[in-house]
């Protein structure tokens, strides 16, 4: 009989994973500054420099942040021992947020920057300061007196930033060319209909003025059905599509004593992932002062994507070790939820400054209030959920030989 090989093939795995999205992330970075560099010298594209080099760091970030797996992976396959198990101390958590109090001032330095003539050289690294400060403290406050696997954590961080957000995008890509398709087919038995899209695309194909664009924008907003139909693709469909594919990562973990403290805790990484790629794919295209309230905004959008995926995480380590799937159920629910209601008033607040609609521009001039709400319970979620899973007994409950058996978390 053969001996059973003791090769860890799953350690090469994250190796590979981890080469391949640091590898594509620090490539990209490096097309992208000479691509940026090359449009300064050009006068009609000196515009678009600094849009490119924000995109330049962004990508050199991603590559980056994948190589911490594949060295320890590498350290594994050597025989050298991958780090412990570390409880997230209060001195840590304290250092964390003392440098988040320093957040308006990176804001007014960003602001100075973005007036300066070298903008396109200052402004990139600061907006990933702008982006990473919240979410460094978001992560730290979630796990405040928690043990805490930096190898599991850099693990999940790869895996999110290389595999969940491109699938994410192909999966939301295909969504909406259904919703396309079924759409069009739907107007095609609408003569009507038909010939005033028609007349609609046409016109505004021919359009080069922004205010006439806007004019027209309007004009399709008042169509009947048209901002339902947003509310319902953005408020549910997608919500419910991002909330199930974000903690993708922990699938991988579900053998492995996945219990609701280390779940909810992989699930913050997950959004933290998420919300860093989505940040820094919105603000990269930033030429003008909306600057300053779309980074502010991204800071409770990064909020709610922490906290919505370790709602998930933390059901889903219900689910793999007390097999009680009802509180999976549950924590979705309350993400898409969460999630659901940001965007839709993140949608009514902009519709109600473009038309007047009834009912939607009056519960538009909610948004800032209702959004403002949102963010306080996004908060009061992470410090409950850090407190209950301090306390609580986390030793997962595994079944065995038909008895059940405690087993301690690896």
């Amino acid at each position: 009989m053969q001996a059973r090989s003791t090769f860890d093939w799953r350690t090469l795995g994250w190796l590979i994973l981890s080469a391949v999205g640091g590898m594509m992330g620090l490539s990209a970075a490096a097309l992208l500054v000479f691509l940026g560099f090359f449009s300064l010298t050009m006068p009609t594209e000196e515009a678009n420099a600094g849009m490119i080099l924000n995109l330049a760091w962004a990508a050199g970030l991603v590559g980056l942040l994948c190589l911490p797996a594949g060295y320890l992976a590498l350290r594994r396959l050597l025989g050298r021992a991958a780090p412990g198990t570390v409880v997230h101390s209060n001195k840590t958590h304290l250092v964390v947020t003392i440098a988040m109090i320093t957040l308006p001032l990176w804001f007014g330095l960003a602001a100075l920057a973005s007036r300066s003539g070298i903008s396109w050289l200052i402004m990139p690294p600061l907006l990933l300061v702008l982006i990473l400060l919240p979410l460094a403290w978001f992560l730290s406050a979630g796990a405040r007196g928690l043990p805490v696997s930096a190898d599991r954590a850099w693990k999940l961080g790869s895996f999110s930033l290389a595999i969940t957000m491109p699938l994410t995008l192909i999966a939301e890509l295909v969504l909406l060319l259904a919703l396309l398709v079924g759409w069009g087919l739907w107007i095609a038995s609408q003569p009507d209909l038909l010939n005033q899209f028609w007349n609609f695309s046409t016109q505004f194909q021919q359009l080069t003025d922004p205010m006439e664009i806007q004019t027209e924008l309007v004009n399709l907003l008042h169509q009947p059905g048209v901002i339902p139909g947003v509310l319902v693709i953005l408020g549910f469909i997608t919500p419910l599509l991002e909330e199930l594919l974000k903690p993708l990562a922990i699938l991988v973990f579900w053998n492995k004593h996945l219990t609701p403290r280390n779940g909810f805790l992989a699930g913050m990484v997950c959004g933290a992932a998420f919300a860093m790629l989505e940040s820094l794919n919105a603000m990269s295209a930033i030429t003008d002062p909306t600057w300053l309230a779309l980074a502010f905004g991204r800071i409770g959008t990064s909020l709610l994507h922490v906290v919505t995926s370790g709602l998930v995480g933390w059901g889903m380590g219900w689910a793999a070790s007390q097999k009680r799937p009802g509180k999976l159920l549950a924590a979705l629910a309350a993400a898409v939820a969460l999630h659901g209601v940001w965007n839709v008033f993140s949608i009514l607040q902009g519709v109600s400054s473009l038309v007047d609609i009834a009912p939607f521009t009056q519960l538009g001039r909610f948004g800032p209030f209702v959004l403002g709400g949102l963010a306080v319970l996004n908060l009061g979620i992470l410090w409950w959920m850090n407190r209950r899973l301090r306390l609580a007994d986390d030793t997962p409950l595994v079944v065995s030989s038909g008895a059940l058996e405690m087993t301690k978390e690896e």
